[in-house]
């Protein structure tokens, strides 16, 4: 779900988009990775592209903050997030 908005926030016109999907795609990275919930293949090619597009628009120092504090979000705060990121759409 997390990715799904992230590519929704990716297209977004405001500015905080690309932002907003970095933090949504980095969450559900480290989610899965707590988890232990590997990505299927396609799925795979799906996120590295998305996180692909999110790194070219933000860069590599941006990135990295986001990367970090998505290494502290718990789950309520993944779905406080995935809920703000879906009414701004």
């Amino acid at each position: 779900m997390l990715s799904v908005l992230a590519h929704v926030r990716l297209v977004a016109p405001d500015a905080g988009g690309a932002t907003d999907a970095a933090r949504l795609s980095l969450v559900a990275q480290e989610l899965r990775q707590r988890e232990g919930i590997p990505l299927r293949e396609v799925e795979r090619a799906d996120v590295d592209g998305l996180l692909g597009r999110e790194l070219a628009i933000l860069g590599p120092d941006t990135i990295d903050v986001i990367r970090a504090e998505a290494s502290v979000t718990d789950l309520d705060a993944s779905l406080r997030l995935a809920v703000a990121a879906a009414a701004s759409s």
